[in-house]
């Protein structure tokens, strides 16, 4: 059994061995039922069959596993995926936490199936399958092949990148994912008509790092969601389509937050209509399917670079569609891969009411008490703005 894979989904893999997951973690009361769980993973893998196949680096494809023993569904004491390789193993992995009152899940996505809206489809569906619906499920995997929005160009040139890099020392490592969350309506409140709520949160994250690094410039990569930008949009599109934005800000040691938050806007306006990532990916997959896979490859490491300190948004989750029908989800949001401090990205994701900001994070003991330190001064920076913002409004 083999699959073939794309071009985005070629640029994921480029960090193996390192492995390119990303997970979606979920509260749910009272409890999942077992059975009607593995029963939907089963109708998931029977539409989606590359959910159970591990990924062939070599060939950029997925063929069948070479580890029978693996299981997709695992009841487990405490979350732990370090011995769940994509390459061995399936591109899904559910683990379970039961406790008295409620169940924990978390699941994880192979990053070279799917980005996190993919993640979020896949969760879609196998809610719709646990519940037992009829589901019409016809998957897009390409759809950089699909008509876009036409979008007026602009002629402003992206600012020179400026890296920002966390204080570091070597010592004994854990992993550790930590997250914190903020109200929804807060960030409302702080964003208004002219800004959005992922402006705001890109504001707090550049002040948050200027307090840590004491950089006055400096450039967060952001990828985005480029099926925004399809004229029609499949109800399924369980791939990798994410296009990397970019803001570069100077003078964070004297700028105000209303300035920094305004230039965000801007920059972030000026990516989306210059959108260089779209252009290039609807020219790299023609050319792919010519190109040998090894200069393909040379060229994808040659242009691609994960970046040291980052930024991801999934934005909000469909509530409406996740769901099942005899537990309760009372929390789920984004984590990403786990990188090793300095190496940091920030997840931000919203279920219903509630932000979440999340960070997978391998380091000692100091190093994730200052990851932890990222997300509560960036909480607290979002409080700062919202005082700020109310007492504005009341003078």
């Amino acid at each position: 059994m083999k699959y073939s894979a794309g071009m985005l989904d070629l640029l994921e893999a480029l960090t193996l061995p390192e492995q390119p997951v990303l997970f979606l973690k979920l509260t749910l009361q009272p409890h999942i039922c077992m059975k009607k769980l593995q029963e939907a993973v089963n109708q998931c893998i029977a539409l989606i069959p590359e959910l159970a196949l591990r990924y062939d680096k070599k060939q950029n494809c997925w063929r069948t596993p070479k580890d029978d023993a693996f299981s997709i569904v695992q009841e487990v004491n405490s979350f732990d995926f370090s011995s769940w390789d994509i390459e061995q193993n399936a591109q899904l992995c559910i683990q379970i936490l039961h406790k008295e009152q409620q169940d924990l899940l978390c699941i994880g996505f192979s990053h070279i199936l799917c980005d996190g809206d993919g993640a979020t489809q896949i969760l879609r569906l196998l809610c719709a399958c646990y519940r037992k619906e009829n589901v019409s499920f016809q998957n897009c995997r390409a759809p950089e092949a699909l008509p876009v929005i036409k979008q007026k160009k602009t002629k402003t040139k992206r600012r020179k990148s400026i890296p920002v890099t966390l204080p570091s020392t070597p010592h004994p490592l854990h992993t550790c994912a930590l997250q914190e969350s903020i109200s929804l309506e807060l960030l409302k409140q702080i964003s208004t008509p002219s800004y959005t709520v992922n402006d705001v949160l890109l504001c707090a994250y550049a002040q948050t790092l200027h307090r840590i690094t004491a950089a006055n410039a400096m450039t967060i990569p952001c990828p985005v969601n480029l099926r925004s930008f399809l004229q029609l949009k499949p109800a399924w599109t369980i791939a990798n389509f994410v296009g990397d934005f970019q803001v570069t800000l100077y003078g964070l040691d004297h700028r105000d937050w209303r300035e920094l938050l305004a230039d965000i806007h801007q920059q972030m306006q000026e990516e989306r209509t210059r959108c260089l990532d779209l252009h290039t990916i609807r020219l790299l997959h023609p050319l792919m399917k010519h190109l040998p896979l090894t200069v393909t490859k040379a060229a994808a490491k040659a242009g691609f670079h994960s970046p040291e300190t980052a930024y991801t948004n999934l934005g909000k989750i469909d509530a409406a569609a996740i769901h099942f029908d005899d537990c309760t989800i009372t929390q789920l949001y984004l984590l990403g891969r786990p990188r090793s401090y300095p190496s940091f990205q920030i997840a931000a994701s919203t279920w219903k009411d509630t932000c979440t900001l999340a960070c997978h994070v391998t380091g000692d003991t100091l190093q994730l008490a200052h990851a932890q330190q990222i997300l509560t001064t960036m909480c607290t920076q979002l409080k700062e703005y919202e005082r700020q913002a109310m007492n504005t409004k009341t003078e």
